[in-house]
């Protein structure tokens, strides 16, 4: 066949309908929303839901406005010896038979629709004079899930933007062909995207079965409601509001004909820029204001640090270590949920899908989202401004028609390029704007000063550890004895609105709602992730109790604290504390 023949059968494709093992152990879905998810900043969660049943037919008029394009210019594209991938060629990787588990269905997609998707929107969009049939994006796995021996939800597969050319080429680049070819502004909104966006987009693969594909038919009920009701811990703790910190930039695409689209359906929030239910403000997320705000932090800590005054608790510890200070917070009564609340809270299934995809979508900082398990699949579009997901009507993948389900992808994967790059641009425009000379010289100024006074001679380091050692054992014998835990975490898109509740093993998990007073319980706040590996999650933090005998309120900071939610180190956490 000739290349009009090749591209019209693949636009028109359809995959076959996937069959699930009738013998695969794979377990039921149950709520993927995870304990990460729960402490997302409310500035950034989900708040509405909206049907969208043009999505199909607003991202299939990318395709028209190219071809368009290639017509009034007189452009030639390569030919199928030229490296087009055919659905012939394609196919031979699809494995037969019956599914066991979502990954075999993300494999499945993989091998064919997201294989010449990728490869046609790229060339449709960023290099359509290249001499080949080549490709600056790649869709493929990279582990994000925990290791299971069978999958009911995948979220490894996503597509990412390939490296830029250059000498000695190694695997993963453009090709060399490709990047001549190229614009030099496409090339340098290239490389910036890659180092800004290295994920994409959100892929959620879920494993072929009768519930998922009712959760996906139920999402549409989620649009009818008002507003979205993310789940949260059931923690009552009236005196641990947000933190009024600053966001990460994070900003929707502004020109891109997809956006276009949607602005009509966006509703207009009733006060912008007012303060919020939950007690907290908006705050300004440009650079300019983040750039204030921290050197406004710093100074304020290094001036409390100086007035910190010596004293020596009630239970022994001495105040003058850098590690405690002398806080005036105030300390009530918490309340933690029972079985039977935890029990009536439970969400619906397709409201732990959506929560947990935008969630995931945040920290990627994605705007497109697509839910499939293998038959059925739904395309979501995340408006950040509006907090909005906008979800397209159930797709029958295997019955599309005009546009059929190869053209709607391809055309995905084009309007995924097209945002990225608007947003690379103005991401990129506001850092030039914030980076004036004067500025620059006021931080590098402090910068020096600061790493002047913190200077100390190493003959010193020794006794410091000693020191610190000899406190921290103090202070965890301080909280041995209390049994609840609360669990904050202030770290970039992280600002817990509720914090979560941990019980020690040792008193069993409460049947009715239970209160718990100052003296027993401790507050530890996460402000950053220094790492992960196979024991978990490791941040620094924050540890804060209250000294009943003194009514002083003791800090300890620069503490590392190791969250263990992983399969098996879950296990061994659930031997220390509940999780409530």
């Amino acid at each position: 066949m000739g290349l009009n023949e090749e591209l019209q059968s693949v636009l028109e494709h359809n995959p076959q309908p996937l069959v699930p093992d009738p013998d695969s152990p794979c377990p039921a879905l149950t709520s993927p929303v995870s304990f990460y998810d729960k402490h997302l900043d409310q500035r950034l969660a989900l708040k509405k839901v909206v049907m969208l049943p043009s999505v199909a037919t607003e991202l299939s008029k990318a395709i028209d406005r190219i071809f368009t394009t290639i017509r009034d210019d007189n452009l030639v594209l390569p030919g199928v010896n030229y490296g087009f991938p055919t659905l012939e060629s394609m196919l031979d990787y699809l494995e037969e038979g019956p599914v066991k588990d979502a990954k075999s269905v993300g494999q499945a997609y993989m091998a064919v629709t997201g294989m010449f998707a990728n490869n046609l929107a790229s060339m449709l969009s960023l290099h359509l004079k290249a001499p080949r049939w080549t490709s600056a994006v790649r869709f493929l796995g990279r582990r994000v899930a925990r290791d299971q021996e069978h999958y009911t939800l995948v979220e490894d597969f996503a597509p990412e933007f390939l490296e830029p050319y250059r000498e000695p080429k190694y695997y993963g680049m453009v090709r060399k062909e490709t990047w001549d070819s190229m614009a030099e502004t496409t090339k340098r909104d290239l490389e910036k995207a890659r180092q800004k966006f290295p994920v994409l987009a959100v892929w959620q693969f879920f494993f072929v079965s009768c519930e998922v594909e009712a959760a996906f038919r139920h999402m549409e009920k989620l649009a009818e409601m008002d507003m979205f009701r993310s789940q949260t811990f059931l923690t009552v703790a009236p005196e641990y509001l947000p933190a009024n910190i600053g966001l990460p930039q994070s900003l929707d695409a502004v020109s891109t004909p997809w956006v276009a689209s949607i602005l009509p359906h966006l509703s207009k929030p009733s006060n912008p820029g007012c303060t919020r239910s939950s007690g907290q403000s908006t705050v300004s997320t440009g650079p300019g204001n983040l750039l204030r705000r921290s050197k406004r932090l710093s100074t304020r800590t290094a001036a409390e640090a100086k007035r910190a005054k010596k004293f020596t608790t009630g239970d022994g510890v001495d105040s003058t270590s850098p590690s405690t200070t002398n806080s005036k917070r105030k300390w009530s009564n918490v309340t933690i949920p029972g079985k039977t609340t935890m029990a009536d809270a439970t969400d619906g299934l397709a409201t732990s899908i959506l929560q947990h995809a935008w969630a995931r979508a945040v920290e990627r900082d994605s705007s497109f989202i697509v839910f499939h398990c293998g038959n059925f699949e739904r395309i979501a579009f995340r408006h950040r401004s509006s907090q909005t997901l906008f979800i397209s009507e159930l797709i029958d993948v295997t019955q599309c028609k005009e546009p059929g389900y190869g053209e709607i992808h391809v055309a995905l994967f084009m309007a995924i390029i097209e945002d990225v790059l608007d947003r690379t641009q103005q991401l990129v425009q506001s850092e030039t704007e914030a980076k004036s000379p004067s500025k620059s010289r006021k931080r590098k100024r402090e910068e020096r000063l600061s790493s002047e006074g913190n200077k100390r001679p190493k003959t010193r380091a020794p006794i410091v550890l000693e020191a610190q050692a000899a406190e921290l054992a103090v202070v965890a014998k301080a909280i041995a004895d209390r049994p609840l835990a609360l669990l904050k975490i202030h770290d970039r898109h992280f600002n817990s609105p509720v914090p979560a509740s941990l019980l020690h093993i040792d008193r069993q998990a409460p049947t009715d709602d239970t209160v718990f007073e100052p003296k027993e319980y401790f507050l530890l706040t996460i402000t950053s992730k220094l790492g992960a590996g196979a024991t978990g999650d490791v941040h620094s933090a924050t540890l804060e109790f209250h000294i009943s005998k003194t009514a002083l309120t003791l800090t300890c900071e620069r503490m590392t604290y190791c969250l263990r939610l992983r399969l098996k180190c879950l296990r061994c956490l659930l031997l220390q504390y509940f999780i409530c």
